[in-house]
């Protein structure tokens, strides 16, 4: 969090998977997790979606926790922001897709072509469920990179089902650029190799 902090981010985007594991057993709690969040401030918003794993603990006990502090839980959802300068901002969110498959009716719809618009989305797989024009960027997660990958970074596996077309970090289709981010933590093994974490900061002209 302090690494997060010393970037000194306008807004801050939280990409899932906030809980380990498969049972709540496996996870530090939402509770304890609180301690680490309430460190983040962004004067123009701090939003999280939700991952997977989040589904196997008990999305609403997240979100809650995530409510209390100020950051907003997305699901399926588009704002507009108002940022300085007079400029505006659409972000949307579109919730879990890997146990549940997404219906194209909860893709979000663009407000307006002369209103930029970032799409945050746990997973993937979504990307070519996207009508061309829909958003200008779409950030995810979810495959960790691959996190174990051979020396240069290629991934020994990928979780996506989209295997071949989006892989870490960065793909196109139709114009719409794609980025997946390794994230900071681990999926079934405790283990990173030659996948280090990592944090994004993006600047956005």
């Amino acid at each position: 969090m302090e690494t997060i902090m010393e970037a000194r981010p306008d807004m801050i985007f939280l990409l899932g998977d906030y809980a380990n594991g498969h049972t709540r057993e496996s996870s530090m709690a939402p509770e304890t997790a609180r301690e680490y969040f309430k460190m983040l401030k962004a004067p123009l918003g701090i939003f999280a979606v939700q991952g997977n794993h989040d589904q196997y603990y008990g999305w609403n006990l997240w979100r809650n926790m995530f409510s209390g502090l100020g950051i907003l839980p997305m699901w399926n959802d588009s704002l507009l922001l108002y940022l300085p300068g007079g400029r505006e901002l659409q972000l949307s969110s579109v919730r879990d897709d890997y146990h549940l498959r997404i219906r194209p009716e909860e893709l979000p719809l663009r407000f307006s072509p002369d209103i930029p618009h970032i799409l945050l989305s746990h997973v993937p797989d979504i990307f070519p469920l996207l009508a061309p024009g829909t958003a200008d960027l779409v950030i995810s997660a979810h495959t960790h990179g691959g996190q174990i990958c051979l020396p240069g970074g290629r991934a020994l596996a990928n979780i996506s089902r989209e295997k071949v077309k989006f892989s870490y970090p960065w793909s196109q289709l139709n114009g719409t650029p794609f980025l997946i981010t390794r994230g900071l933590g681990c999926s079934v093994l405790p283990l990173r190799f030659c996948c280090p974490p990592e944090i994004i900061v993006l600047e956005i002209q």
